[in-house]
């Protein structure tokens, strides 16, 4: 396979039967993979800040905990909702690619619901360490 720069600057070969050919590259779709990881990384690190704060029951850990977590989570609905998105926009899909895209919807539903779940037993648990205030 032969591969060179075509003038648009985009490579191009041919596939061994003289048939021409140029690749296109997406990169939209490698910005979102990095933001994926990057995010997944950032949930990854507040959960184990999270889980050093209850351990050692430090109000300001689990506070970060629960902000880092929550812009993880919201981020990563973002990154499903554009792909799922630009699925849709990209070909009209046929009932069972819609039916097939239903477990992913099902996934980020019951993993948004037991994010919630987890801030609501965080602030529990903050409102159970703070020391109560002295009555005067």
């Amino acid at each position: 396979m032969q591969q060179r720069l075509s003038a648009s600057g985009r490579p191009s070969g041919t596939d061994g039967y003289d048939f021409s050919y140029r690749m296109v590259v997406d990169s939209q779709g490698l910005a979102s993979r990095v933001l994926e990881i990057s995010t997944t990384a950032c949930g990854l690190i507040s959960l184990i800040i999270g889980e050093l704060g209850r351990k050692r029951s430090r109000v300001n850990m689990l506070r970060f905990f629960m902000v880092a977590s929550s812009i993880a989570v919201s981020l990563l609905m973002f990154c499903a909702i554009g792909k799922g998105s630009g699925f849709m926009a990209a070909k009209s899909p046929s009932f069972w690619e819609t039916i097939l895209a239903l477990p992913e919807v099902a996934l980020a539903v019951v993993g948004l619901m037991f994010h919630l779940f987890i801030i609501g037993y965080t602030v529990h648990l903050i409102a159970n360490m703070s020391v109560p205030k002295r009555a005067s």
